[in-house]
């Protein structure tokens, strides 16, 4: 595939089960960070390549083989869509007071996990997307400005 500067892709896995989210919450009182790690069964990013290094590097992740990860690292990248959720777990960085009660609430399943962070005094802080496997790339259309 040639891929060019400027040219807005779509990467998705060729592979069910291959689209791994993990969104980081941070409680800005006590700088303790909780991760939110979930497997969906697909999604896709886009990314546009803004030098020759970003364009190796999306040539570099179609080469990728099983069992390899691509992490998107571009100036220009943004999360397309994901969708039925494979599995969720719930991490924690350090030691946290609240750990138990959250892991409780957490296990009951009431609430959208980032409610429950919420309740704690957590906020999103970071998203980072991990593509396993084998990775598909197709020339996206142009996102329209909003």
């Amino acid at each position: 595939m040639d891929i060019k500067i400027g040219t807005r892709y779509q990467v998705s896995p060729k592979w069910k089960k291959s689209f791994e989210e993990l969104e980081c919450f941070r409680n800005e009182e006590t700088n303790k960070f909780i991760g939110v790690r979930t497997l969906w069964r697909g999604g896709c990013i886009f990314v546009t390549p803004q030098d020759e290094d970003e364009v190796q590097e999306l040539k570099d992740a179609l080469e990728q083989t099983d069992g390899e990860a691509f992490e998107p690292c571009f100036e220009e990248w943004e999360l397309g869509d994901c969708f039925d959720g494979v599995s969720e777990d719930i991490e924690f960085y350090g030691e946290h007071e609240n750990e138990e009660a959250i892991q409780e609430k957490y296990e009951e399943g009431d609430d959208f996990t980032s409610s429950i962070l919420e309740e704690f005094g957590f906020e999103s802080d970071d998203l980072e997307i991990f593509i396993w496997n084998e990775i598909e790339i197709e020339e996206a259309e142009e996102q329209e400005p909003y």
